[in-house]
Order: structure tokens, then sequence, then C-alpha cells
């Protein structure tokens, strides 16, 4: 056993075999230890591998970030933060997700089905936006918004879900975990799983273009959450149509409505404002009241073409001596009872017991049936009471809804005024010298006037539209008195009859119900029924109602109204091409006949009525946002670039604009600011002249003396930060090094005559550089201050300076006291009090010249 354990490791081995079989079974022990120790050493070898290949990949990954890094010179505290962000991404396990799963793309529909309403059911119904009634066609929309428009999403810890100023693409849902929302101005929001109205975000965009107004960021951990598709769902509800979906246009509808009133009183509404502003519950309260009147009265409708149908397939047959004068359609017993088991057909016939709707919908019985008749009457002969209380109600409730409408308008108008005036009163605080803030008020009030003003002419337009496309009016119903009273017993006296006797039968009265539903006769075609579009010609191609060219030719009887000088001919003219199509080139030629029209009319300036042809008719603006639009790049298209015409002319325009399209005050204003400029340019040269002079004789008196004198020298460069570029050193330079990346307490030390500032040359924020300091407005007076001091030593009686009067003991003591400022670095230059130090040697060694002479 212990020869055995040696042959399997590297261990001593003193045992050797003694016979064949000893040899016979060392040789197979050999052999098995040989496969087992190089397969063992094999599998180590390979994790080993393994290991080292999966780190180096990590390596090269972490090398490559470093790189990117450093040639592009960005900042260390940047690139600390993306390395925290990456060193938590294998903290989390994250699930698998659907995407990742190929088996699942294999399944069958069915199943696929199944499995995505598992996932996305609970999270479609936190959306809080569904009616409270349920239809089995609600369910399968739900089904396939399940299926085909939503996807689940995972974020990491630090990464950001979305950012703001982007496009919204889907109303998300969390899930699982937690999202912080932050916007400018606001404290940052937790959305949570839990609740169910913070974990919906962004609804809006299901119906309306929403960009994001904040910023979501995973900062609370890994977080699971799923997005709804908003041009999917957009498509499916259309595609499935019905009460649901109308339902969801009227929700839409309002809850737009409320955003667009919130942005009106200046309320800044963000990606999670139906929080704490919108009242969602009311929103989907209204549009579920909305849907069900409408439904209503659909279903009513279709109960009452249903009964009539029914009644329709049984004719009447009226027998007997004494006959009754009926119109319409007779009902047998077993349809009335048919329609007395349905509960709205019940209701409906109930509420219509006036004989007006009697004799439209044409419901009768025959005499002889008397149960039928009992039946009938029972049916449309409801509680007078109940049918009066319950109008009663609806009026009161119509009235009380109306009132609560205005009360709430009111409010927000007189919010309204009290933010103007608030916002005039901080006006008035913040500039008292000035008329600005008037001004702007009156621009503001101006800008809204002329948008209340277009909105009504819109409105007015929209519903005239509608008017034009309105059918005519039908002919009010004759009225048919129902004679329930018997006929005399007398024969009527006999009439000729025709040669041809009508037939009274059931087709005739087909034929009439036929036309009295449809509005025309049973003969007419169908394509002239409205309901087929009539076909094109064979001859000739369909033109395009946007082609400049057939608009031209529709608008030719406008051109040639404006040649022969009639504008409000050409006006209207235009007006009504423009009702085929919209055309810029039509709205500038309209512009051009109502500017025109007010000239002939007699207006007082040559432009005419320029304000209603750029802002009432607003006929400029349409064609100018009709040019932009389609001059306007496609999604994804690059934009084309500006003709260099274009552009000079533009140019040449703005020119004249600054110059001619200046109102009276700003042009005086104008006139003013340039003669000012003018006559301080006139100044600057006179003193600049005057300064030459001054420097020429500096010069001279310089050239004359042996070197240059404290007074002259301080008179020619009173700044001492000024340092001629001739006697500048070669090689000296403003800048002694550069640092990137990093705070202010990473910079390193420099000398006192340096400090660090940062590089507005490079793009990185966290460039720094180091310049020679810079004397403020303090330094620098003070030492101007120090230096006229130095030439103006103590007074003496006569009144001049100590220079002046050559004066060596007065020129020293001042030459003491500059030297201390100096050294406090706010004293004269150290030339020049060397200088002064020069003269007053040179005035002691002339003074002992002097006396040595005499």
């Amino acid at each position: 056993m212990h020869w055995a354990l040696t042959q399997f490791t590297p261990s001593t081995n003193n045992i050797a075999p003694d016979n064949p079989w000893e040899r016979f079974f060392a040789i197979w022990v050999i052999l098995l230890a040989m496969g087992v120790f190089s397969s063992f050493i094999a599998s180590i070898s390979s994790t080993v591998n393994s290991m080292r290949l999966a780190r180096a990949e990590e390596i090269k990954q972490k090398a490559d970030l470093r790189q990117f890094f450093m040639d592009r010179n960005l900042s260390v505290e940047l690139f600390g933060k993306v390395q925290g962000v990456l060193a938590k991404e294998g903290l989390f396990e994250v699930r698998k997700l659907e995407s990742q799963v190929q088996l699942v793309e294999t399944i069958p529909e069915r199943y696929k089905v199944q499995l995505h309403r598992e996932m996305y059911m609970s999270s479609l119904t936190k959306l809080g936006i569904w009616p409270k009634w349920g239809h089995k066609e609600d369910a399968q929309f739900l089904l396939t918004v399940c299926h085909h428009g939503m996807k689940e999403h995972v974020s990491m810890l630090g990464q950001d879900v979305f950012m703001p100023g982007r496009d919204c693409r889907e109303v998300y849902i969390i899930d699982s975990g937690s999202l912080e929302y932050s916007a400018s101005g606001e404290m940052p929001f937790e959305c949570t799983a839990a609740s169910a109205t913070d974990s919906v975000l962004c609804l809006p965009a299901l119906w309306a273009e929403w960009t994001h107004r904040g910023r979501l960021t995973a900062n609370y951990g890994l977080c699971y959450y799923n997005g709804i598709d908003c041009e999917q769902f957009c498509s499916l509800a259309i595609n499935f149509g019905g009460v649901l979906c109308h339902y969801l246009k009227i929700l839409g509808i309002l809850l737009v409505g409320a955003i667009e009133a919130l942005d009106e009183e200046a309320i800044h509404v963000t990606d999670i404002s139906l929080q704490t502003h919108v009242p969602l519950s009311g929103i989907v309260l209204r549009a579920t009241q909305f849907a069900s009147i409408q439904t209503t009265a659909t279903a009513l409708k279709q109960l009452r073409f249903a009964a009539v149908c029914r009644a329709l397939k049984t004719p009447s047959s009226v027998t007997g001596r004494r006959r009754r004068r009926s119109i319409g359609f007779e009902i047998p017993r077993s349809a009335l009872e048919e329609i007395q088991t349905i509960p709205q057909a019940r209701s409906e016939l109930s509420a219509a017991s006036s004989a007006k709707w009697r004799r439209k919908v044409g419901i009768f019985a025959a005499r002889e049936d008397k149960k039928a008749v009992q039946l009938l009457v029972q049916l449309l002969s409801p509680d007078p009471e109940c049918s009066l209380t319950s109008k009663a109600e609806l009026r009161a409730r119509r009235e009380a809804a109306l009132k609560v409408l205005q009360e709430r308008e009111e409010e927000r108008q007189k919010k309204k005024q009290e933010f103007k005036q608030e916002m005039l009163k901080q006006g008035e605080h913040a500039q008292p010298g000035s008329m600005q803030w008037r001004l702007d008020s009156q621009n503001r009030e101006t800008i809204e006037k002329w948008e209340k003003e277009e909105k009504d002419r819109w409105e007015e337009e929209v519903f005239r539209s509608f008017d034009e496309a309105a059918p005519e009016e039908e002919e009010p119903m004759k009225r048919v008195t129902n004679w329930t009273r018997d006929l005399s017993e007398e024969e009527p006296p006999k009439e000729p009859e025709p040669i041809v006797k009508a037939y009274k039968g059931g087709v005739l009265d087909t034929l009439r119900f036929w036309k009295d539903y449809t509005g025309m006769s049973a003969s007419v075609p169908v394509r002239d029924r409205g309901r087929k579009a009539p076909p094109f010609p064979k001859a000739g191609d369909e033109e395009d109602e946007s082609d400049p060219v057939w608009l031209k030719d529709k608008a030719l009887a406008g051109d040639k109204l404006m040649t022969l000088g009639d504008y409000q001919g050409a006006y209207n003219a235009y007006t009504e091409a423009l009702k085929l199509a919209s055309n810029a080139r039509c709205f500038a030629n309209r512009a051009v006949a109502a500017l025109r029209r007010s000239q002939m009319a007699g207006a007082s300036s040559y432009l005419g009525n320029f304000e209603q042809c750029l802002e009432e008719r607003n006929d400029c603006n349409r064609s100018i946002q009709i040019l932009d639009f389609r001059n306007k790049a496609r999604p994804g298209e690059i934009s084309h670039t500006a003709d260099p015409e274009d552009e000079k002319a533009e140019a040449h325009f703005e020119k004249a604009l600054g110059s001619e399209g200046l109102e009276m005050e700003e042009a005086k204003q104008v006139r003013l600011d340039l003669q000012r400029v003018q006559a301080a340019k006139k100044a600057l040269q006179e003193k600049e002249q005057v300064l030459e002079k001054a420097l020429q004789q500096y010069d001279e008196a310089d050239a004359t003396s042996q070197q240059e004198c404290a007074v002259v020298y301080a008179n020619r460069c009173q700044d001492p930060t000024f340092v001629h570029p001739d006697q500048q050193n070669q090689g000296e330079r403003e800048w002694l090094m550069k640092h990137n990346g990093g705070s202010v307490k990473d910079l390193p030390g420099l000398p006192d005559e340096y400090e660090w500032v940062k590089d507005s040359a490079e793009k990185n924020e966290d460039a720094w550089i180091a310049v020679k300091k810079r004397m403020s407005k303090v330094t620098i007076d003070a030492i101007k201050r120090t230096t006229a001091e130095l030439q103006d030593v103590p007074w003496f009686a006569e009144s001049l300076p100590a220079l002046y009067l050559r004066n060596p003991s007065q020129i020293r003591q001042q030459i003491a006291v500059a030297t201390e400022q100096n050294k406090a670095r706010e004293g004269p230059s150290s030339k020049a009090i060397q200088q002064a130090e020069d003269y007053a040697q040179k005035l002691e060694e002339h003074e002992k010249a002097s006396l040595l002479a005499e």
C-alpha cells in the first residue's frame, strides 16, 4: 500500500518488487498513476489558464479605459467616478432577461402570450387609467398590450434611465427596487415599486409628444422596471376600437388639457406630476362617465332599430267591421314580450312616452289583439311622478356641475390676475429707476391679446367648416294625429277610383321605412348615397393638392384680379384656394393683397395697414412656417446646407432692419449714442497727440542727462506692472506650468510670484495653469500714490518739491520711507528708489566740489 501511494505522489520509494506477481502489479500501478496524475495536473492547469484569461481580459479593458482618459487629457476626478461605478457592477446578481434566453423564442405563440401576461399584467394594472367596468374585450386588449407593447429593463447602481431634454418613447413602471427622480429647482424624489402612484412615470407620453423634464437614476441599488411602447400602444388601441378605445381617447384629451392648464398657470410639470398636481382619479371618473353616456346612447339606438326590424318581420292584417286608423307598423304580442324582457329596452320605452317618439319609431298594435295592446300601454305609460323626478334630478345635477365649473374658472382667473400683479410689484421693486418692467408687461399683454384673437379666429373658421360640411337639415316631420275614436256607422260617399289601384302591402311599407331610415329612395345607386366615393374619370392623372403648380392654376383667378387691381376679389380668390390646400406662396399673395387693399382704401402711410397684414391675418407667419417645415430635415437625415446667397441676403436684411426697422425713439437714442461715441473718439485723438508731445519732451530730457532721473522715470512709467517688450528677457514666459485633472487641493505648490488659475484654452473644466500674479487695482493705486510721494517730498515755504530744490537730506528721508513701503509690496519700484539715491549722491558730490573750488 505504501509503495502504491508513492506512485501517485512525488514521495520517497524504498520498496521494490521481489517476484513476478509483484512486478506485474507494480507495472499496472505505474501506468495507472501516470494517467491519473496527468489528468489531475491538466485540470489544474486548465483552471488556472481560464482564470488567467478572464483576468487578462478585465485587465486589458481597464488598461484601455485608462489609456482613453490619458489620451484625451481628462480629469482624474471623473476617472475615479467611472471606476467607482464599474466596481459596483459585480456586486449585484442580475436576473436573466427574456432576450437572453434563446429557448423562449422557440416556444409556441400561445405560451408566449401567457408568459407575457404573467410577467407584465401586474405592472399594466398599476397605470390607474382603466375604467371600472369589466368587459371580455378589455381583457383581450390588455393581453395584446402585454404581448406586443411591453418590455422589461434593468438598471444597475448609478446608471441613468433617462436624461432631461430627451424624447420620451416609453412609459416606465417600476417592478422592483427604487429609482431617484431629480428635476431642476426641486428636491430629489424617490420612486418605489411599493406605491402604485409613485411607480409610474411619463404617463402623458401615451397621448402626446413628451420630453423628459428631469433625470431618473438608480441611486439605491439594482432596479427592474417595465416599459410600454407609446407608438405600439396607440396602434393597438386604434386597431382594437370599441368602447375602450373611445374611453382612452376621452381620457387623453382630459389629461393633456389638465397638463396644459398647469403650464398656463406657470406650474412646472415634470415626469411625476401626476402624483402631485394632476388629479388622475377624477379625470378617470369623468372619462368613464363620458364614455358610458355615449355607449348607452349607441346601445339604445341599436335597440330601437332591432325592435323595429323585429316588428317588420310580422306583417299586420286588420279585419272586422270597425276599422282603426293607424300609421306605421304593428308589433305582435310575442315581440312586445321579448322587448319587455330586456331591461334597457324597457327603460327606453318607458322614457319615450311622448307621442312624438311614438310617431318617429312607428310602434302600434292592432285593436283586436287586446292583450298586446294592454302590454304596449303598460310599457309606454310609466309613472309620471318617477319620470318628472328623474328629469328634475338630471337638470339639478347639470346646473350644479355648471356652477362648479364656473367657480373653478373664476378662481383660476383670480389666481392668474394675482400672479400678474405680484410679478408687476417685483418688477417695480427690482428696477425702481427704469421703465423696463412696464414695457415687458405691456408687451406680454399685447402678445396674449394676439394669441387670444388668433385662437378665436381659428375656432370660428373650424366651426364654419363644420357647418359647411354638415348635411342639410331634414324637413320637419308632418304631424299626424293618431285617431283612436271609431268611425261612424255611415259609409262615406264613394269617390271615383283610379284606373291603377295602389298596392297596400308590406313591400310598400318596407320601402317607406327604408326611405325614412336612409333618407333617400331605394332606387338610388349605392355610389350616390354618400357611402362610397365616386370613381375618378379615366382621362387625366390625379393631381397632388400640395403641388404649387396645381394650386397656382386654382388661384389663377386671384392672380388675374391682382393684376387688374381688384385686391378685394384677389383676396377672396386666394382664400378659396387655401381651403383646398395650404401653400406658402398663396399665403404670401393673400398678405400682399390685404396690404394693397388697405393702401387703396386711403391709408395714411405708404405701408398701409401693415399690422393687419402681419399680425391679424397672420398670413406671413403661416407662409414662413410652411417654408420652415418643408426645409426642415427629417429625423435621421442630414440637414441641407444653407445657400451662400441666402446667407448674404439675410445679412443685408439684418443690416437694413437694424438701421431702418427702428422706432422713432430707438432711432433717436441710437443717434445720440453715435454722437457721444464720435465725441469721445475725437477727445481721445487729442489726448493722444498731447501725450505724444509730452513723451517726446521726456525723451529729449533723458537724452541730455547722463542717466534717467527718478522724476522722469516715475512720470514715464507709473504702472510698475508694465514691462517693455524690448526689455523682456529672452525665453521668459508669463506662465510656469500646467496641470490637468484634480481639485484645487491636489495642485502642487508654487513660488510667491505665481498663482493657479483655470486654463480657458482647454476644454476640460479641471485644467489649471500657473501664471504670474497680477496686482489688484488697490495695490496699483497704492504704488502710484507712494511714487508720487517720492517725487513730492516734504514741502518748504517756497512751495516747491525737494527734488527740484536739490536737497539731498530731504531726498534720503523720503527714500527711507519708500523703502519701508516697498517691503510691504506697496511702494515705488526699486529702480525709481535707486535712481533717487544716485540723484542725491550726485547732488552731494556736486556740493563738495563747489566747496573745494571756493
